[in-house]
């Protein structure tokens, strides 16, 4: 059985129709394309196409940590959510508090075959009024979000049932610019080092930027002749 057009979309459906095909599978359970729906409430993040950026970080420093989740249009912030952990004037046993407003200016590395963050600054606004400014600096360590299932891979889907035990892999050439928008897509996941006043820590940055975001358009590779 071969996955139907829904499931090859990348959407998340409760259920489809395979079409059946010779000679291939797709080891999913019974031939179907099984996927855990998720439910959604009215303050769920956003989906494309409403959104042409994504910013997902949680970032660990010395004394606090913080979580943040951000959707932007061209328009300006469709979705944000996070807060903080921990005190920022050294104080212990404080409750996490929400962040209510983020802004970002970050820094791409020019040429890229694919958006690869350099590093950049982080402006964030607490619920109880204070505020922290962070400094990003993008390390060597990096996922490519394909090869976690996103957007889909010869398919396979990100959360599509596959038996208990299924095993398949590829190599990839990540050298290699002339293939590696394939692998990276919009987005990676991005080990970072961040700093705030005399504290440092270390983080996971993941991006997705879209064709068509006008405030990073220079993180966009061109098309390919």
């Amino acid at each position: 059985m071969t996955p139907c057009d829904t499931c090859r979309s990348g959407a998340q459906p409760a259920a489809c129709s395979p079409r059946p095909a010779a000679g291939r599978s797709n080891r999913t359970a019974g031939g179907a394309c099984a996927t855990r729906p998720l439910p959604r409430s009215a303050d769920s993040p956003p989906s494309p196409p409403q959104w042409r950026f994504l910013l997902f970080a949680p970032l660990q420093l010395e004394t606090f940590s913080v979580h943040l989740y951000l959707f932007e249009s061209n328009e300006g912030v469709i979705y944000v959510s996070g807060g903080r952990s921990g005190p920022i004037d050294g104080q212990t046993g404080r409750e996490s508090i929400p962040l209510v407003a983020v802004e970002h200016d970050l820094k791409w590395v020019a040429g890229a075959p694919a958006p690869t963050l350099a590093g950049g600054e982080l402006g964030i606004r607490f619920a109880d009024g204070s505020e922290v400014a962070l400094t990003l600096r993008a390390t060597a360590g990096r996922a490519q979000l394909r090869g976690g299932g996103y957007e889909g891979w010869n398919g396979w889907f990100q959360g599509h049932w596959k038996e208990d035990r299924p095993l398949e892999h590829e190599t990839w050439d990540l050298t290699d610019t002339t293939t590696f928008y394939r692998y990276a897509k919009a987005g990676s996941d991005h080990l970072v080092e961040v700093s705030y006043a005399n504290e440092r820590g270390f983080g996971i940055v993941e991006y997705m930027v879209l064709p068509g975001y006008a405030r990073y358009a220079d993180a966009i590779p061109p098309r390919p002749e």
